[in-house]
């Protein structure tokens, strides 16, 4: 049950943290949402809707990257890491979260790469965006929705 957008944002954000935290602290899934949990315990957040997605993207990972990475103009392997965990997450949402909207997966991952990645890294995320749901919500859900 979702508790607010506000609550889905901070799933969000905190499920883009421990996909990069992975990059320099080698965790499982399981111990990084019992991480994020003790570490969010004061904020509003959509748990469920944060464990779905971390679960997700280490369940899909590669199906995510060989979806991704035609899409982008440069090499994605040379993808900063912040930009590649908005980009897994967002993808996941495109094509396991079909109750989610179009809008509402744009806008998120644009405004979290405001708030978290590089300078201008915003347009790239919503480039690349904007082909996975051109090319993967318009044919229906490429792992069968969930």
């Amino acid at each position: 049950m979702a508790l607010s957008p506000k609550a889905r944002h901070k799933a969000r954000a905190f499920a883009m943290q421990a996909l990069y935290q992975t990059t320099v602290n080698a965790m499982t899934p399981t111990a990084l949402v019992a991480h994020f949990r003790e570490k969010g315990g004061n904020h509003k957040v959509e748990w469920s809707f944060f464990e779905r997605l971390v679960q997700g993207v280490f369940e899909h990972e590669k199906a995510l990257d060989e979806i991704i990475a035609p899409l982008t103009d440069r090499e994605y392997e040379l993808t900063n890491p912040v930009e590649k965990a908005l980009l897994r997450l967002a993808t996941f949402e495109i094509c396991h979260c079909l109750d989610v909207p179009n809008k509402v997966i744009l806008d998120e991952y644009i405004e979290l790469g405001h708030e978290y990645a590089a300078e201008g890294a915003y347009k790239f995320i919503n480039g690349v965006l904007e082909k996975a749901i051109d090319a993967h919500r318009s044919a229906g859900a490429l792992f069968g929705g969930e």
